[in-house]
């Protein structure tokens, strides 16, 4: 189908990979909504507008003529206000797809992360909400990269417990298809990769990738609050990483769906794959 797509977050990790995916696609017509943009700009299928959580004058021009949304969470502490007042203004939306996390729905419904999913699934249009496990890319790009690539260190909440971790691209796959696809039911989706590792098996691979041994280091739920808070996180996003650390430590993010290869017909990335696609990154 196509449909006029505006993605939210477009420089992001995923954000990136969705317009290369939607690129692919026929050329579908997408705008890139960027913060820091003097003016709107077209290169071929790709449109580029002012899109900015915290000014709300930049609201109507991006949403303009859009039938279908990526929606990232605006970064706020409470995110569920201004995700309402954005959907109540798009009025020709036709589908939103929006990125969440990984047992988002055990949450209270009241709380953050958890109100952001319901301000979606309670605005009256279709909607597809992903919840994705931990991304391959925070070894290259994230948090965890620098200690890697400067002290052979690879942190984690814990060692031993297995995590399905998934790559953007295949993320970003499945973002492409729910906003495409003619069939607009409303629905919820838990994405992994297609096995389960631990941190030591993710330091082996690395260490493969990168030609040097690499070591793991559990780092405590409390350090890893002081953390956030130190790097100027607010209390409510300390706790909200903590808890994401929390369901790794105590072996909850295990889980492997086939929702990928289901949606998009092929195998998801694998961690060695993804490895020796980026040795460069684990390197100084």
């Amino acid at each position: 189908m196509q449909r006029k797509i505006l993605v939210t977050g477009s420089t992001g990790k995923v954000g990136t990979s969705l317009s290369q995916a939607l690129q692919k696609s026929g050329g579908q017509p997408h705008v890139l909504g960027v913060r820091s943009l003097n003016c709107a700009t077209q290169e071929g299928s790709v449109e580029r507008r002012r899109f900015d959580w915290d000014d709300r004058t930049t609201w109507s021009s991006a949403l303009d003529g859009i039938q279908a949304i990526y929606l990232i969470k605006p970064p706020h502490d409470e995110p569920a206000p201004a995700i309402r007042e954005l959907l109540a203004s798009a009025s020709r939306l036709e589908r939103i797809v929006m990125m969440s996390e990984i047992h988002c729905q055990v949450q209270n419904d009241t709380e953050p992360q958890r109100a952001a999913e319901v301000a979606v699934e309670r605005s009256g249009h279709s909607f597809c909400i992903l919840r994705p496990n931990w991304f391959f890319q925070n070894y290259t790009t994230g948090s965890y990269a620098p200690k890697i690539r400067q002290q052979s260190i690879l942190e984690t909440a814990s060692a031993s417990q297995p995590v399905s971790y998934i790559d953007v691209r295949d993320v970003a796959a499945v973002a492409a298809f729910e906003l495409l696809n003619d069939d607009a039911r409303s629905h919820h989706l838990l994405l992994t990769g297609g096995e389960a590792l631990t941190s030591r098996d993710l330091a082996n691979i690395i260490g493969a990738a990168a030609g040097r041994p690499i070591s793991v280091s559990e780092v405590p739920l409390d350090d890893i609050r002081t953390r956030v808070l130190a790097r100027g996180g607010s209390e409510a996003m300390a706790d909200f990483i903590v808890g994401l650390s929390r369901n790794i430590a105590e072996g909850r993010n295990a889980i492997v769906t086939d929702t990928v290869e289901r949606l998009t017909g092929r195998k998801p990335i694998s961690f060695s794959t993804f490895a020796s696609q980026n040795a460069q990154y684990f390197n100084h």
